[in-house]
C-alpha cells in the first residue's frame, strides 16, 4: 500500500512540473510572437529638413588653389585641341615634341573617316610593371620579371600604353621586344590614346581570364562599351600597322637619332632607353630647392616656345607620389620627325640651356 502511495504521489508532482514548464514555454512563444522589435522612430517634416541641413559630405575631389602652377600655365598656354606633328600655342604654331603620338598617327585622314560617324558599322600575387617606365623612360626587364613570377608563384600585369606600336618589329610590344610569347604575361593593359589616336583602352590575355575580368569586376569599370567610332579608329590604326610595318621602323629610328642628339647638353642629363619614345631631360647639378630647379626648366620650355619648338615639363601629384621624380622636361618622339626636325629640337634646347643655366658666367 505504501508503494502505491509512493508511486502516485510521483506521477501527480512530474505532471505539475511539466505542466508549468509547458505553460511558460507558451507564453513565452506569445510574447516574441506579438511584441515589436524595434519601435520605428516617424520624424517630421521639420526634423528631416533639419537632418537634411546638417548633412555635411566630404568633397569628391580635393580643393586646388587657383593660383596652383598647373592651372596658371593653363591658362597662360592655350593649345588646340587637335594636334599633331604640329600644335597651335596661344595662336603660334609650333613643332610638337610634348604630347604622345608616337607613330604619327592623330590626324591621318583614312582613320578619319572610318571613325565618322555616318559611317559607322594561380595565386593571388600580382606583380604590375610598365613596359616602358613613364616617368624615367626606362624599359621593364620582363625576362627577370617572369623568373620572378615563376619563382613566387604569381601573376604578371604588364601595362603596355606606351610600349605598344613601338617596341618590336611589328609594334607588338615589349614581348615580342625579348622574342616572348604572349602566354608568358596573364593579363596586359594598353591605352589607345598613345599609338593609336583614339581613346579608351583596353585589356588582353587568355580568354577565361577575360571572361573572369567582365563577369567579376565592378559594374561601372567594365558594364561599359567603347564608342563605335572609338573602336573604328583603333581598328582602323591596327589595319595601317598591318599594312605598314614601317611606321615602327620610322617611330625607332626617331627615338634612337633623337636620343643621340639630346645626349651630352651641358648641365642636362638625359634619362631614358634609346628606344623609348619617352625621354626626360634633367639638372645635371640640381640643387637642394625643387621650386627653383623646377624654375630653370620651366625657361628652357617657355624658351623653346618662343623658337616654335612645344616642350611640356613632366608634372605630378607630390602630395600623392609614393617617390617623387626629380624634375624633368619630358620629351615625346614621334615617327613623322625628321632629321632636320630633330636637329632643330637639339639645337634650341642646348641654346636655350646655354642662357638660361650658364648666364651667370656670361656676365661675370
Amino acid at each position: 500500500m505504501d508503494i502505491l502511495q509512493l508511486l502516485t504521489q510521483t506521477v501527480l508532482e512530474t505532471c505539475v512540473h511539466r505542466l508549468l514548464f509547458e505553460s511558460l514555454l507558451i507564453i513565452l512563444i506569445v510574447f516574441l510572437l506579438f511584441s515589436k522589435r524595434s519601435k520605428k522612430i516617424t520624424l517630421t517634416e521639420k526634423e528631416k529638413i533639419d537632418l537634411i541641413k546638417e548633412y555635411n559630405p566630404e568633397p569628391l575631389v580635393p580643393k586646388t588653389s587657383d593660383n596652383h602652377p598647373l592651372l596658371v600655365r593653363m591658362e597662360q598656354k592655350r593649345a588646340s585641341l587637335k594636334v599633331g606633328k604640329y600644335i597651335l600655342i596661344n595662336g603660334q604654331k609650333c613643332l610638337n615634341m610634348a604630347t604622345w603620338n608616337f607613330l604619327g598617327l592623330l590626324g591621318n585622314k583614312s582613320m578619319e573617316a572610318e571613325a565618322n560617324p555616318k559611317k559607322a558599322k594561380c595565386t593571388r600575387k600580382y606583380i604590375t610593371v610598365e613596359a616602358i617606365y613613364a616617368n624615367i623612360g626606362d624599359i621593364c626587364p620582363l625576362p627577370k620579371i617572369i623568373r620572378l613570377r615563376n619563382k613566387y608563384k604569381a601573376r604578371i600585369i604588364l601595362d603596355e600604353s606606351i610600349s605598344l606600336g613601338v617596341l618590336g618589329k611589328t609594334g607588338r610590344g615589349l614581348t615580342e621586344h625579348f622574342g616572348l610569347t604572349l602566354d608568358a604575361v596573364d593579363i596586359m593593359s594598353a591605352s589607345l590614346e598613345n599609338s593609336f589616336a583614339s581613346v579608351g583602352g583596353i585589356s588582353m590575355g587568355k580568354s577565361w581570364i577575360m571572361w573572369h575580368q567582365r563577369m567579376g569586376s565592378l559594374g561601372y569599370a567594365f558594364s561599359a562599351s567603347q564608342p563605335p567610332l572609338c573602336v573604328a579608329t583603333a581598328i582602323q590604326a591596327i589595319n595601317i600597322l598591318e599594312q605598314d610595318t614601317s611606321l615602327v621602323e620610322k617611330c625607332q629610328n626617331a627615338c634612337i637619332d633623337c636620343h643621340v642628339k639630346l645626349t651630352g647638353i651641358d648641365g642636362l642629363v638625359l634619362n631614358g632607353l634609346s628606344l623609348s619614345p619617352v625621354k626626360h631631360l634633367r639638372l645635371a647639378e640640381p640643387s637642394d630647392d625643387r621650386q627653383e630647379n623646377v624654375d630653370k626648366l620651366q625657361k628652357i620650355v617657355d624658351f623653346a616656345q618662343k623658337e616654335g619648338i612645344a616642350l611640356t615639363m613632366a608634372n605630378y601629384l607630390s602630395n600623392l607620389e609614393h617617390i617623387l621624380p626629380e624634375p624633368s622636361i619630358r620629351i615625346a618622339v614621334n615617327s613623322s620627325l625628321l632629321t632636320e626636325d630633330i636637329d632643330k629640337v637639339a639645337s634650341v634646347i642646348k641654346q636655350g640651356t646655354k642662357e638660361i643655366l650658364f648666364a651667370r658666367y656670361v656676365f661675370s
